[in-house]
């Protein structure tokens, strides 16, 4: 729910600002700790999920990364989700959320004890 709730503010804050973003790349960035043991769970739910998201939203770009030489933050995995706009976001998303298959992942995903750091959007300006 906190998770729905802080994306929900991101658009909100995002759609305030007077740059046009809507034609602009969006990445959701996701911040996750996963204990060391269980990384590779965690992977083999997200490639589902990745899949999944194909079907869903073929046009997101979906990559995974982990911080190697980051000080604290070492071992923390970052999942970017790019798309086109923020309408493609809203749409992929609500059409994600909506899926059969999508609650049985994230509860596949939780299974692995995984932490939610953060979660944020970023609108691409490139010039």
């Amino acid at each position: 729910m906190r998770f729905v709730f802080g994306l929900c503010a991101a658009v909100i804050l995002l759609a305030a600002m007077p740059v046009d973003s809507s034609a602009q790349s969006v990445a959701q960035v996701n911040t996750i700790k996963v204990a060391a043991d269980k990384v590779d769970a965690y992977l083999a739910g997200m490639q589902k999920m990745m899949v999944l998201y194909e079907q869903v939203v073929p046009a997101v770009e979906m990559r995974i990364w982990r911080s190697s030489i980051a000080g604290t933050t070492s071992g923390l995995l970052t999942v970017v989700t790019e798309f086109e706009s923020m309408e493609a976001w809203a749409e992929g998303t609500s059409m994600l959320s909506a899926h059969s298959e999508y609650q049985p992942l994230i509860k596949e995903l939780e299974a692995t004890d995984r932490v939610m750091v953060s979660v944020s959007l970023a609108t691409e300006i490139t010039p």
